[in-house]
């Protein structure tokens, strides 16, 4: 899978001073700028991993010129396979081995504390002059790095940069126009390394485990008691309601609670139906009647989060008092609860 090394990378010597130069992996095959459609795409790991597939050269939409498209279908699929698209606010504490497996590839997680400054600096060099890319995941929230490149000695690293909620950086993917991150590791990090896998994973077996892991992560519901909005399932729902129930009664109030966490649930679904629209193709072994039911309760669900969202931009309503609001928020809350459980059941009983 990788080719020769002399083939793919571009040495320049600015002749400054001893180590000022640049070391650049170039994608396999030519990119076109981002060509999708939707919105939002606020979930990096799942962005990072598409601008993966487009370096690798593994991407099969193409221009009528050839060049590899950076469309919405494979975030949509990464962000099921990641599980991303069925939590809310939180990640897994490694990413799942087959959003990797899918382009034929595996990864090593390496913390910095393990090597320290220098180890990580002659590590994540040494893997871009011998032909791979390097992700950087901070501990912070900060830039999710596609490093394909260094200058001084490995001090400052070139790529792409990836951050939760930033649809902008998340979309625009262009490797003629690598950003610099200076003093990167100095931060508290760790490295995926990446490397061919003895085999690669099908589309159908992708989709199948991350049906499977979404069911399971929505219908065992798990919140965070420190921290009520995140986790997955519909305990976020509940959460919810019971912080705008605790406010009852206060002319004003505390309805801004779900801001701007509401957007971030209204994604989430979207991909979550957008997923279950492909796996129309992607498990043909499914019912087709309880897919189109829970698609059907997922489109519901984002219509109703669409409401909410009105209710917190729609200037007119926000004349109106507080507790009615809150009341018209918890009604719309409900009903997503009890169409959610619907549609996970519905799938857990074809799985």
């Amino acid at each position: 899978m990788v080719e020769v090394i002399t083939e793919r990378l571009l040495w320049q010597n600015e002749g400054i001073r001893k180590g000022n130069y640049e070391f650049t992996l170039l994608p396999y095959a030519e990119v076109n700028r981002y060509t999708g459609t939707g919105w939002p795409r606020s979930m990096a790991f799942p962005a990072m991993l598409s601008a993966l597939k487009l370096f690798l050269g593994l991407e099969e939409t193409k221009t009528t010129k050839g060049r590899q498209i950076n469309n919405d279908e494979e975030y949509i699929l990464q962000a099921a396979v990641t599980t991303e698209s069925f939590r809310f606010s939180s990640s897994p504490p490694v990413p799942v081995e087959d959003c990797f497996l899918l382009y034929g590839y595996t990864y090593e997680s390496i913390k910095k504390k393990e090597h320290g400054e220098e180890g990580m600096i002659h590590l994540v060099s040494e893997e871009i002059k011998n032909g791979y890319p390097v992700i950087i995941q901070p501990e912070d929230y900060s830039d999710m790095i596609l490093a394909v490149g260094f200058s001084y000695e490995g001090e400052t690293i070139k790529g792409l940069g990836f951050l939760d909620g930033d649809d902008k950086k998340n979309s625009a993917v262009c490797f003629g126009r690598l950003k610099e991150y200076t003093d990167w590791y100095k931060k508290d990090c760790r490295i995926l390394r990446i490397r061919p896998a003895k085999s690669r994973m099908s589309r159908q077996q992708a989709a199948i485990g991350a049906l499977k892991r979404g069911c399971d992560l929505l219908i065992h519901s798990k919140t965070e008691p420190e921290n009520p909005l995140r986790g997955n399932g519909t305990d976020i729902y509940l959460n919810w309601i019971h912080l705008l129930e605790k406010d009852s009664g206060v002319k004003k109030g505390k309805i801004d609670h779900m801001f701007p966490y509401i957007f971030i649930l209204y994604e989430n679904k979207m991909r979550v139906m957008e997923f279950l629209q492909m796996c129309r193709v992607l498990i043909p072994d499914i019912s087709p009647e309880i897919l189109e039911e829970a698609i059907a309760d997922y489109d519901s669900i984002c219509n109703r989060t669409k409401h909410i969202i009105r209710i917190f931009m729609n200037e007119e309503m926000e004349e109106r008092r507080a507790n009615e609001k809150r009341t018209e928020i918890i009604r719309l809350l409900y009903e997503c609860k009890e169409k959610e459980e619907q549609a996970v059941s519905c799938l857990m009983s074809e799985l």
